[in-house]
């Protein structure tokens, strides 16, 4: 989908705690259906765009690709 893959890139803010890596993020006050690719997320916790899946956004925690080996 051409609105979801525009965000790729952007960064938001989780709604609430992930469970089972599966949440909503928050960008520009829009909420996304959203999947984390590795650790846990905490409510308020930035997370980065990475990828799309359809209309799920796929997102890791900021710094999360920085700390990587």
């Amino acid at each position: 989908n051409r609105r979801s893959e525009q965000v790729i890139g952007r960064v938001g803010k989780a709604l609430a705690d992930f469970e089972n890596s599966e949440g909503v993020v928050v960008i520009d006050g829009v909420r996304w259906r959203a999947r984390l690719a590795g650790e846990a997320a905490a409510k308020d916790q930035t997370l980065s765009i990475i990828d799309a899946d359809g209309m799920t956004l796929i997102c890791e925690p900021v710094g999360a690709a920085a700390s990587a080996p």
